[in-house]
């Protein structure tokens, strides 16, 4: 079994090649493993973004602000989270990046009546709003399906 330590905080990107994976004598499903072990107490935080921003834009109502900044992790990385709040909600879920450690996520149903290119325009005012522009790692729109459990690229 592979261990991280799990006292030191901070971030940081480890590169293990194959080769390097093969003399260790793992795989790269045990690695991921591990990684995630010492990740999963995320402490995912769940919130309604402010009023204000609701009232210059209300189809927002219905939408959260997923993140995960006690260990400075990637939300997207974790299905598991968003299968949890899909079954919660009743509802698959449009995902949009705010930043590394921050996501939107509103409800398929808020947009029943609108065609994917309706939808964009909606969530790009949001981005431009919760997330300062240095911070926007992409404009792509996910959609998590509650059924499949799995992410796809509405819009890239």
């Amino acid at each position: 079994m592979l261990d991280l330590d799990v006292t030191a905080f901070g971030g940081g990107t480890c590169v293990v090649s194959s080769a390097m994976m093969s003399e260790l004598g793992i795989t790269a499903a045990e690695l991921d493993s591990a990684v995630r072990r010492n990740i999963s107490d995320c402490d995912f935080k769940l919130q309604k973004p402010k009023p204000k921003t609701i009232q210059q834009n209300p189809i927002l109502a219905n939408s959260y602000i997923v993140s995960c900044e006690k260990h400075r992790n990637a939300v997207l990385l974790f299905p598991e989270y968003f299968q949890k709040l899909a079954n919660y909600l009743q509802d698959d879920l449009y995902v949009l990046q705010l930043s590394i450690y921050h996501v939107l996520v509103v409800p398929a149903a808020t947009f029943t009546a609108c065609s994917v290119d309706e939808i964009a325009p909606i969530l790009y005012s949001a981005l431009r709003k919760f997330a300062p522009k240095a911070t926007v790692l992409g404009t792509s729109i996910y959609k998590f399906d509650r059924t499949e459990g799995n992410f796809s690229t509405i819009i890239k």
